[in-house]
């Protein structure tokens, strides 16, 4: 494999592979002092000697390469109130999803992701489209289903869970629709009258999220075990 990349290639490979090395601290991994591209070792015995560690590799084969979280027993009731807190102290309704199920599944992503909601409030930037906790759902659930290498079949999985999503929203708002503009149509929105509403459609659509996933993954809802 290494007999055709470039030095410049090399560089980057071997940079990216001390990345990985140190998000596994503990694991075996065995390659040059240079790296596993490290010029001086003959052709082909670098790649022969690095080998990313079993549990990585699984996950690979999973098509879940960067995916990880760590939590394994969440509250959906919990989910569902901090989403709505946090629309109600100064998120939006799709960043407050977003950044409430990472938080509550630990899931392994920086918190600037939550930004790459920031333009769907209001049905994508004002403009009354899409409900925007919907969509914010929406990116949540690729969060843990969707996919980042081309043609990869585990999309298909993202695709079902986003319509069921869809389609539970759309019959849980009491109006049928997942369009902003009429969602909101009996509100005076630059007087505010719509917020409450959609703090508790934030809420519902955070705590579906939180159910499929949990659901999907085979999680506990800790909901449950109290009832119990």
């Amino acid at each position: 494999m290494d007999r055709f990349l470039t030095s410049p290639e090399k560089q980057i490979m071997n940079r990216l592979f001390r990345l990985e090395c140190e998000t596994h601290r503990n694991s075996s991994f065995d390659f040059p002092p240079g790296g596993p591209y490290d010029e001086s070792v003959p052709c082909g015995g670098s790649a022969e000697r690095f080998a990313l560690p079993p549990h990585r590799d699984d996950e690979k084969r999973k098509g879940r390469e960067f995916m990880k979280f760590s939590a394994k027993a969440v509250s959906v009731q919990k989910v569902q109130k901090e989403a709505e807190d946090m629309f109600r102290n100064g998120f939006f309704c799709s960043e407050a999803v977003l950044s409430t199920i990472r938080r509550n599944f630990e899931v392994d992503v920086p918190e600037e992701i939550v930004a790459m909601a920031s333009g769907f409030p209001v049905g994508i930037g004002r403009s009354k489209c899409v409900c925007g906790a919907l969509s914010g759902g929406v990116m949540a659930l690729g969060m843990f289903f969707g996919r980042t290498v081309q043609k990869d079949p585990k999309v298909e999985k993202n695709l079902e869970v986003a319509k069921e999503l869809h389609d539970w929203f759309k019959e849980a708002n009491g109006k049928g629709v997942t369009c902003c503009r009429i969602l909101t149509r009996e509100f005076d929105m630059a007087k505010g009258e719509h917020k409450e509403q959609c703090i508790r459609y934030t809420g519902l659509v955070a705590g579906k999220v939180a159910e499929i996933v949990i659901r999907e993954f085979g999680l506990t809802n800790l909901d449950e075990e109290t009832a119990v």
